[in-house]
């Protein structure tokens, strides 16, 4: 796993993706949420970056899985889209890639359900669900020592 300091997300584990979640929620802070990750250190060149529902990724102790049900709407640094109950979305070459130095922004909108992803002049953009009792965090998903967003 990895830790969050300062609004960083360091990885410290070898190998495996594992997410870090970071509070609060983007629910109840809005209509439209704007976050920005910042990609610091990349090694392995993935990573992914977007929402994720808190309660599904602590049952799967924070192990994110290819398969459906992972909890998560992402984006990935090879460029990637993944969705947790789209399998039509998931793990899809649908978005667009990005790396070290870039800025990935995500604009959270309550009133449509949906997530853009902005780099530049690229975008993607996710519908994701509110789920009662299960809200949406901002997150990372980390595959190597030393990733850092």
């Amino acid at each position: 796993m990895g830790h969050v300091d300062n609004l960083t997300v360091k990885s410290e584990i070898k190998n495996g993706f594992k997410y870090a979640l970071m509070n609060p929620s983007v629910e109840n802070r809005g209509k439209i949420v704007h976050l920005t990750f910042r990609v610091k250190n990349n090694p392995n060149n993935w990573l992914a970056v977007g929402l994720c529902h808190k309660k599904t990724v602590e049952a799967k102790k924070y192990v994110f899985g290819n398969g459906s049900g992972h909890g998560g709407y992402l984006i990935t640094s090879n460029g990637l889209s993944w969705h947790t109950s789209d399998q039509m979305m998931n793990n899809r070459n649908f978005s667009f890639p990005f790396g070290v130095g870039d800025e990935v922004t995500c604009i959270v909108n309550f009133e449509t359900s949906s997530v853009l992803y902005v780099l530049g002049n690229r975008t993607f953009e996710h519908e994701f669900k509110v789920l009662p009792d299960n809200p949406l965090h901002p997150c990372v998903v980390t595959s190597a020592k030393d990733d850092e967003v």
